[in-house]
């Protein structure tokens, strides 16, 4: 498992548009990511990590500072099921219709190999079964720099994601003016 501090393993994802990224992309800017599935059946699972991240987005959109410095990043667990295009879908229910969101938050799947490297490297537990899959709710910010700076299981909410996510932006940025 990745510590905070160390840098994350920078594989390829391919986003909403059918672009590939890298974690990599996003280095200068505090990287917020959380895994889900579009079909989960459960509200208080993806779709309130989801709905969560779409208030830290939404929230970050009324400052252009914060917005800059920042990038939300959901990865599905489902890459059979979840292709680009049912991931554009999904993002845009989030982003209430604009797709100009996308610029800020990256819906995004990967092969099962680089998944469950990701998984591992993030200590991530899922496992699939039918169409259900099974998994923690775990969410990582990721440094502007590359990497962990704080994970979050359980017990969070989205204001203490975003204040970790905003301080996390302004004290790289600090540091780089030294």
């Amino acid at each position: 498992m990745v510590l905070p501090g160390e840098r994350v393993p920078d594989a390829a994802l391919i986003n909403q548009d059918g672009r590939e990224i890298h974690f990599s992309d996003f280095a200068g800017r505090a990287l917020l990511v959380t895994f889900i599935y579009t079909r989960c059946p459960m509200p208080d699972f993806c779709p309130r990590l989801s709905s969560q991240f779409a208030q830290i987005h939404n929230e970050l959109k009324k400052n252009p500072e914060d917005y800059a410095k920042t990038h939300l990043l959901t990865i599905s667990f489902d890459p059979k099921y979840d292709t680009p295009l049912v991931l554009r879908k999904y993002g845009l229910a989030y982003l209430d219709g604009d797709a100009s969101g996308f610029s800020h938050w990256d819906f995004a799947t990967t092969n099962p190999k680089d998944l469950r490297r990701l998984a591992e490297a993030f200590g991530l537990r899922y496992e699939g079964e039918n169409d259900q899959i099974s998994h923690a709710m775990d969410i990582v910010l990721i440094a502007p720099n590359g990497t962990v700076a704080q994970y979050w299981s359980t017990n969070w909410t989205w204001t203490e994601l975003m204040a970790s996510m905003q301080n996390a932006a302004h004290v790289t940025a600090a540091a780089r003016k030294k």
